[in-house]
């Protein structure tokens, strides 16, 4: 049995998750948006076409969490509140 931290290594190469991985590791936070904008995008077109209610709701949520990422990685950093003290 193996322990539930350990990562097993996969017996079988990883092709449609790798170029994603490789575009999330980029420091530029315009890139990984875009990628974040671009899965949303899929999930949405992907629950338009759920033939059940369940992949309806388990790709719209996907598509809900990946708006949401594009969203905060492109949105500008919040001022800091200066305070003044006397």
């Amino acid at each position: 049995m193996t322990n539930p931290t350990e990562t097993s290594t996969p017996s079988f190469p990883i092709t449609l998750l790798a170029p994603v991985a490789k575009a999330l590791e980029s420091s530029d936070p315009q890139v990984r948006a875009e990628v974040f904008a671009r899965m949303a995008v899929e999930a949405l077109e992907l629950a338009k076409q759920a033939p059940s209610a369940e992949m309806f709701q388990f790709w719209g949520g996907l598509h809900e969490d990946f708006h949401a990422e594009a969203v905060a990685l492109l949105a500008p950093p919040k001022a800091k509140k200066r305070r003044w003290f006397r």
